[in-house]
């Protein structure tokens, strides 16, 4: 049909809220929002379809571990 949304698009749309990712420094626990592109969301969307039989799926969050920049350069966050 003219002018509807791609079936993965509807099933986004669904969702308690849209997809999002962060990025959590393990060191200080520091977190950033990580931008995600249409291609990241139509295979977050994707994957959410791999659940265990019963299951639904109403947010979708990736996140994603590693070290910011202050803790690489050993810079000690103040309390």
């Amino acid at each position: 049909m003219p002018g509807s949304l791609p079936s993965s698009a509807r099933r986004l749309e669904v969702l308690a809220e849209p997809p999002r990712s962060h990025i959590v420094c393990r060191v200080c626990g520091r977190i950033a929002s990580v931008p995600l592109e249409t291609e990241a969301l139509l295979e977050l969307e994707r994957l959410s379809r791999q659940r265990p039989d019963g299951w639904n799926v109403d947010q979708i969050s990736l996140s994603l571990t590693g070290a910011c920049a202050r803790c690489r350069q050993g810079v000690i966050p103040s309390a």
